[in-house]
């Protein structure tokens, strides 16, 4: 039996092989991993940047949804779903934006995970289908508790506080907090922010 379109907080049971990558000047494009230790060259036009895809787990991991979202690619659009990995090594447990997970009926977890939000990145939707284009069954879904606790720490991550002040973005605005920033919105609002702008 299928599953259903994926949504925020459930858990699944992936390897992802197409993921939404971001070289040093800020171009995205989705590639397909190479073999673990492999530089990727920028897909864009002109630009000889190599990335390091070194912090995407490789093998099949549990995964937590956190967005849907669209790329966009030349003319076309990809549909994609950004993630935070969940893993049972307690190597990072004592970092701020690293979160404990106990199995709970309703996650379907079989033992203590730790949600790595500090490596969340966005993968291609035909990682979450199988070979037929059916939705994967998730294993899960996050309790309240524990997604408003990742929640925090997504903020902390990204730097975002709930009424930053002038003085906040004078101290600690920068190109790349902008940018991750700008790739969490929506469409819409993407589209939004250029119009503004532009009009500026």
């Amino acid at each position: 039996m299928a599953g259903q379109k994926p949504r925020q907080g459930w858990i699944y049971q992936i390897n992802p092989h197409r993921v939404s990558l971001c070289c040093g000047a800020g171009h995205v494009h989705i590639y397909d991993l190479p073999e673990p230790g492999s530089l990727i060259e920028c897909n864009h036009s002109n630009c000889t940047l190599k990335i390091n895809p070194s912090r995407i787990l490789r093998g099949s991991h549990p995964y937590i949804i956190w967005m849907s979202n669209q790329l966009q690619v030349q003319s076309s659009y990809i549909q994609t779903f950004t993630v935070i990995p969940l893993i049972s090594q307690e190597t990072n447990k004592g970092l701020p934006t690293v979160y404990p997970i106990n199995p709970t009926g309703r996650n379907g977890l079989a033992e203590q995970l730790y949600a790595c939000v500090h490596q969340i990145y966005t993968i291609d939707a035909n990682c979450l289908k199988d070979s037929d284009h059916n939705w994967l069954k998730r294993i899960g879904q996050l309790d309240k508790s524990d997604k408003n606790a990742i929640e925090e720490r997504l903020d902390y991550f990204l730097g975002i506080q709930d009424n930053p002040s002038t003085d906040w973005f004078n101290c600690n605005g920068s190109p790349e907090l902008l940018r991750k920033i700008f790739y969490n919105l929506s469409e819409d609002d993407k589209t939004l922010v250029i119009e503004e702008f532009l009009d500026f």
